[in-house]
């Protein structure tokens, strides 16, 4: 977040180098290609909610005010994205991450348990994972040969509760935040 377009370009400039996004924030504004999406990657089970539906169409609706080509349109998501490569590499991650930890006993029940899932796939599995992604993340991406812009909503629901997970083990809790954001993961 910044005060203005001019403060997060130089932002980007410092910790991204070998771009120049503060020329490119000098340069006026061109008409905007944007895709419209409130389609849940599958075989998540995310259900959108009305307010989240319609601050995408309120966008979208303020964007086509300002010039825009707006149109909806979904990302080609392939069934595999979620169970076969997200979930993997974040529950590999947790574990890569617990392994180099001096206390691993200190850490929430539930983040030992995520951590103890990723034991379960091996570096040739994530070596597999990995040499694959570039084929699924293209396959995601693709949308953006047509557009420049995709809007989804931040959350299917809104916001959690304080504590709503706190008594909940690894697998409940994923599949409730899942739930709630299923779109991020995804473009990560």
């Amino acid at each position: 977040m910044a005060r203005s377009v001019e403060d997060a370009a130089l932002f980007l400039d410092v910790t991204a180098p070998g771009n120049d996004f503060v020329a490119a924030a000098s340069r006026p504004p061109r008409r905007l290609r944007i895709a419209l999406s409130t389609k849940v990657p599958p075989p998540l089970t995310a259900r959108v909610g009305r307010a989240q539906r319609t601050a995408v169409d309120e966008a979208g609706a303020l964007l086509r005010e300002l010039g825009h080509d707006v149109e909806a349109r979904d990302p080609d998501y392939p069934l595999s994205a979620v169970y076969g490569h997200a979930l993997p590499r974040y529950f590999r991650g947790a574990y890569d991450d617990v392994k180099t930890l001096p206390h691993p006993e200190r850490l929430e029940r539930r983040t030992r348990a995520f951590a103890r899932i990723g034991g379960f796939f091996s570096d040739r599995r994530m070596n597999a994972i990995r040499g694959s992604e570039s084929e699924v993340a293209e396959r995601i991406q693709s949308i953006y040969d047509d557009v420049d812009v995709v809007i989804t909503p931040g959350t299917a629901i809104g916001p959690s509760r304080i504590g709503a997970y706190q008594r909940r083990g690894a697998i409940s809790t994923l599949a409730l935040v899942a739930a709630r954001v299923p779109f991020q993961a995804l473009f990560m």
